[in-house]
């Protein structure tokens, strides 16, 4: 149990802090941004291309983290007795098909910040960095990255919710669990989608010599 405690609140530390960390994206390669607008891809390719390396990390961290809290949690008997291994089963299952597509949002948000304060990139990413307007910086870029989630999650949580409570008198809960994570990665996929081609699109309007001017 206290296992599986420990890994429910790493995996929620990742989630909130995991994309500051994993900064081995367009946020690292900013100052190599004329080389890569050499290439004859999209922008929302080179976003993309820069995300999946952190992304498929996070991801990964994410599920062993997962499987290993709902493997260590367990209700006391007797209590919770409407959380059955059936429905751990599906909410496991569940949160894992939408965990990538949820750490794609969450680096898209930095990466896009990056692209729309440029200036602010090369002081963020080195690993030296101090001082207060550093700090500053980090925090605006965390608080900004926080509300862009929590608006993201909203129509996901409420077409999930809806699904749930629509289905679980006529299915059961778990296959309503199970069918609800289908509107809920919808919409974060579409979300991340559009995110790219935005971000994708301002990384092409992007001008090196003025925006990163010393």
């Amino acid at each position: 149990m206290a296992l599986g405690l420990v890994a429910l609140a790493l995996l929620a530390y990742l989630l909130l802090f995991g994309p500051q960390l994993a900064r081995f994206d367009l946020r690292g390669d900013l100052l190599y941004a004329d080389m890569l607008k050499a290439w004859p891809l999209p922008g929302w390719r080179v976003v993309l291309g820069g995300m999946l390396a952190p992304a498929l990390v996070l991801s990964a961290i994410a599920w062993v983290l997962l499987f290993t809290a709902a493997l260590g949690i367990a209700p006391p008997p007797g209590k919770a007795v409407w959380l059955t291994p059936q429905l751990r089963v599906a909410i496991v299952a569940a949160v894992t098909v939408v965990l990538p597509v949820l750490c794609g949002l969450q680096l898209l948000v930095p990466n896009g910040a990056t692209l729309l304060f440029p200036a602010w990139a090369p002081a963020t990413n080195r690993a030296s960095a101090g001082g207060m307007d550093v700090l500053g910086q980090r925090m605006i870029f965390f608080l900004g990255q926080l509300i862009c989630l929590l608006l993201a999650l909203l129509p996901a949580g409420l077409a999930g919710g809806l699904t749930i409570f629509l289905t679980q008198w006529v299915i059961g809960a778990p296959a309503a669990v199970l069918l609800a994570a289908l509107p809920v990665l919808a919409i974060l996929a579409t979300e991340l989608w559009l995110g790219l081609h935005w971000v994708g699109l301002r990384f092409e309007a992007l001008d090196i010599s003025a925006e990163l001017r010393p």
